[in-house]
């Protein structure tokens, strides 16, 4: 599919959970967000209880679409807000309407703004300018996707005690656009 490209797009995904995407995206958000305007977009494939927090953008039988907006939780759409994102979105959304719900963010967004969005399902959907994949250093623990993702990835990190790979240094941006630094 990856018809729709987006250059303001950097893609994160992961191997499992707990592999360091949030983490990944709070780094970025806080090294860019001082001179660019950078929006986040969190993406879950389940359907979970909101808080009473979020404002809900629009909500039908397919997708629930909501900006963080408590500054004090814990949960991973807020570390993104409290790490400088301009907004931040959260998505629920069955997979059949990733898309449909990621572009109507997108049109809110606006394509001079950096978005940094976390799911692993959108990039068989849509064609970011770089697409990170975070992975455990124990390959028991990967999701079947992971052999995809090596594949699709432009840069593969490993997130091991709680640190990064340091290679996230390498991601950057020219004129709007994520690119890796060689």
């Amino acid at each position: 599919m990856n018809t729709i490209e987006l250059s303001n797009l950097l893609l994160i995904g992961g191997t499992g959970r707990n592999v360091g995407k949030t983490a990944l995206a709070c780094q970025l958000i806080e090294k860019f967000s001082k001179s660019e305007l950078v929006c986040s977009i969190k993406i879950s494939p389940h359907f979970h209880s909101l808080s009473t927090d979020c404002e809900i953008v629009e909500q039908n039988e397919n997708y629930i679409i909501t900006i963080e907006k408590d500054f004090l939780s814990n949960k991973d759409s807020a570390r993104m807000l409290q790490a400088g994102a301009h907004k931040v979105f959260y998505i629920q959304t069955f997979d059949n309407f990733l898309q449909e719900a990621f572009l109507k963010v997108v049109s809110q967004i606006g394509k001079n703004n950096l978005i940094i969005c976390e799911s692993g399902g959108l990039i068989n959907q849509i064609k970011p300018a770089l697409f990170v994949a975070c992975a455990s250093p124990n390959k028991n623990e990967h999701k079947p996707v992971s052999t995809i993702f090596q594949n699709l990835c432009d840069l593969w990190l490993v997130f091991e005690n709680n640190l990064v790979d340091e290679n996230w240094e390498r991601i950057t941006i020219d004129n709007k656009k994520w690119i890796i630094e060689i």
